[in-house]
């Protein structure tokens, strides 16, 4: 089986020779253009490309271009801004630590990174100044096991845990390679991982600290940076998962774990699934931001734990939560019950406190009580009206109201969101989203989907 999914994964030799002709054309392209411009670079191609480890539908090019440490980063950005326009099509500006440009070169999706010309990874400007070093430690340490990599990479991306953006909180690629170094072997790295307790650590060279990183589930040492923390995106659910995926596939080796197939439900199925819970879904619903994804995952994430909070202190009880963004983007909570009742019982100060006649006195004259203050226990306590028992009504009167940046929303988010949204309450949330909901309420590993 491992070699039928190896197969289908290695860029054949007529992939391999396209990709080493385009790689060589845009190096030379942008190699001229820098001159032209003149500035003294260094042009190359990293990453998995660069190091054979890429997977057949992985056309993405990675291009660098090397400037010596007199430039600042804003001409650094200019620079590659004004090459990207000539050379590139559907031009996008990027940003990380500093700017980057992506777009289109005969076909592949291209990235062109500017960093500076460092003798020593320890002694970068900026983040990416490590990249050229990552690759010469993998060509040095790999010894041939591009295979490896590959199997590993598209187990991740089977399960769900390939990529360090924030989309996914996954493993890199060069944490694959640097996995398949440690380990040996593919198989090596799943028997490893299966053992895996919180935190596991991996140090290849022996000069880090892995006490650096309190609270990341999986420490890998960068061995061209000891101070770095390869696996520093991972996140405890992802971490959780590739070590119960690496058992299960070890106790049971299917291909569905490499290739699973999509499930969605329909429309009744979903409707089902509700009815056997006994609970609502509420969801929020409005036009995805224009921004990069790494920015508007995280603050998808950041969005959804805020209303999370705002909800359970008005007094719901949320058993789920998520999003799915498209051209539209949806924020999901499944509440055990959307309406609450009118009485909300309100504690005050304790017996013979000095506030206590105040409590008294303003609850006995207040239009919120729902009754005279009494005594329970040591405490003093009322029932009041409560202002919102409706969850639909909640997030209708919040999101109306405006101003949701200065309310905590994500600026993004905020503004988007301002811009129009919708209201969906019960099983009409299924008119669209069906994979997204199929997950949401009946959830399944991936490699199982294609199981009965």
């Amino acid at each position: 089986m491992m070699d039928e999914v190896l197969k289908q994964i290695t860029p054949t030799e007529a992939e391999t020779r396209e990709m080493k002709e385009v790689c060589q054309a845009l190096i030379g392209l942008v190699g001229s253009e820098m001159s032209r411009l003149g500035f003294d670079v260094q042009v190359a191609v990293y990453g998995s490309v660069s190091r054979d480890t890429w997977l057949t539908h992985e056309k993405d090019i990675d291009l660098f271009v090397k400037f010596p440490a007199k430039y600042s980063k804003k001409e650094l950005e200019d620079a590659v801004t004004l090459v990207g326009e000539k050379i590139l099509t559907g031009l996008e500006k990027r940003f990380a630590e500093h700017p980057y440009v992506r777009g289109i070169f005969s076909g592949h999706p291209v990235e062109i990174v500017p960093c500076y010309r460092v003798e020593d990874a320890k002694d970068r400007i900026s983040a990416v100044d490590r990249t050229p070093f990552h690759d010469r430690f993998v060509r040095d340490n790999l010894g041939g096991r591009h295979g490896d990599v590959r199997l590993l990479k598209q187990f991740l991306r089977g399960i769900g845990c390939y990529g360090a953006e924030a989309r996914v909180e996954g493993f890199s690629g060069y944490l694959s390679e640097l996995l398949v170094i440690r380990y040996g072997s593919f198989e090596a790295v799943l028997k490893a991982a299966s053992e895996w307790k919180r935190p596991a650590s991996i140090d290849l060279l022996g000069d880090g600290d892995g006490a650096r990183f309190p609270g990341d589930p999986l420490i890998v040492i960068d061995p061209t940076d000891p101070q770095r923390n390869v696996a520093s995106a991972l996140s405890l659910q992802n971490f959780s998962l590739f070590t119960f995926a690496a058992k299960q596939f070890l106790k049971s080796p299917k291909e569905s774990f490499f290739f699973p197939k999509k499930r969605v439900h329909s429309k009744d199925v979903l409707a089902g699934l509700l009815r056997r819970r006994g609970t609502e879904i509420i969801q929020v619903s409005f036009q995805t931001p224009s921004v990069i994804d790494d920015i508007l995952y995280s603050q998808l994430k950041k969005a959804v734990k805020l209303f999370e909070q705002m909800l359970v202190k008005s007094g719901f009880t949320i058993l789920n939560s998520g999003s799915s963004a498209g051209e539209n983007t949806v924020l999901a909570f499944e509440l055990e019950h959307r309406v609450l009742p009118n009485a909300r019982l309100h504690f005050g100060p304790h017996v013979n406190s000095k506030n206590e006649l105040d409590f008294v006195e303003k609850h006995r004259e207040s239009k919120k009580a729902l009754g005279r203050p009494f005594i329970r226990g040591e405490r003093w306590a009322v029932f009041v009206k409560r202002e919102t028992p409706d969850a639909a009504d909640f997030f209708k009167q919040f999101i109306s109201s405006k101003k949701l940046k200065k309310k905590g929303v994500p600026s993004y988010i905020a503004a988007s969101i301002e811009a129009g949204f919708e209201i969906a309450i019960g099983e009409s949330v299924f008119e669209n989203n069906r994979e997204f909901y199929t997950q949401f309420l009946d959830p399944k590993f991936p490699w199982e989907n294609s199981d009965v």
